[in-house]
């Protein structure tokens, strides 16, 4: 009998170690799922960040562009002005 229980008693302990090594494997699956989600992810957020810059960077040469655009048609509408004036001047 004393047998018997001993079989029995290790019996269940290879149940039970046979069980937790399967959640110790779900466990890991799971967290490799979570790991390789967070590296598509930080993928995600390093291209968003490289387009943004991107983006930035297309901004601020636009706005230089429109500040020498904007330099010129000043300079342009002076030298009208001082045209004009000299062919008022001129013909006076």
């Amino acid at each position: 009998m004393a047998l018997r229980a001993d079989y029995q008693w290790n019996h269940n302990q290879v149940h039970v170690f046979m069980g937790t090594m399967g959640r110790s494997r779900d466990q890991r699956d799971e967290t490799n799922g979570v790991l390789a989600r967070n590296v598509e992810f930080s993928q995600l957020v390093i291209d968003y960040e490289r387009k943004v810059r991107e983006s930035s960077d297309s901004l601020h040469a636009a706005e230089e562009l429109s500040r020498k655009l904007t330099m010129e048609e000043a300079r342009v509408k002076e030298m009208r002005k001082q045209e004009e004036y000299l062919k008022q001047v001129k013909g006076v």
